[in-house]
């Protein structure tokens, strides 16, 4: 398991503080679920649901204001996440971005970075809003990307009353990683 670290400076003494590190169980499954941005396909159920999160805007790691439920499963082809990020005021989320390829600061978004070779230096960045719009980027460095990389992948959306909830399909074949690897 790969081991995080979050350094903190203060004028000219640096703390080092270790930062636990977290996992999630991907649970392989036969049949992928249908993309319509919804999650009531009966495979979901088997996801493990993970709910701890932070928000770093506003704020630093701070308590969310609203909670988010990310769902991670796979069949031999691709990966799937799919996430319901609630919302006490759907009708205020915002989501200027239209295009595929643009990047979205204003927008509300679940952005998704995975790194296939369990190194913690590089990976790869998917990016998406209630419009469904996609956006990608390499990592280069753990604090740099850069966005003249694009893969194929899907999404669907939706809103569901209090929540919006997006449907992420990332195939295999399209990102590099080491098949030996089970992290």
């Amino acid at each position: 398991m790969a081991t995080s670290f979050g350094f903190v400076c203060a004028q000219e003494s640096v703390e080092v503080q270790q930062v636990e590190a977290k996992s999630l169980r991907a649970v392989k499954v036969n049949t992928a679920p249908i993309l319509d941005g919804k999650l009531d396909d009966p495979v979901w159920r088997h996801a493990e649901v993970v709910t701890d999160f932070h928000q770093n805007r506003p704020g630093d790691h701070a308590t969310p204001s609203e909670p988010t439920e990310l769902y991670v499963i796979y069949t031999s082809d691709a990966l799937y996440i799919g996430a319901r990020m609630f919302d006490s005021e759907p009708d205020q989320i915002a989501a200027p971005t239209l295009r595929h390829g643009q990047g979205m600061p204003f927008d509300d978004r679940l952005v998704i970075i995975l790194d296939p070779f369990n190194q913690g230096r590089a990976g790869f960045r998917f990016e998406t809003n209630l419009n469904a719009a996609r956006h990608d980027a390499l990592y280069t460095t753990p604090t740099s990307f850069t966005l003249d990389w694009n893969t194929n992948w899907e999404v669907a959306t939706s809103v569901d009353g209090k929540s919006w909830i997006a449907e992420v399909e990332i195939p295999f074949k399209s990102l590099p990683f080491d098949p030996n690897l089970d992290t």
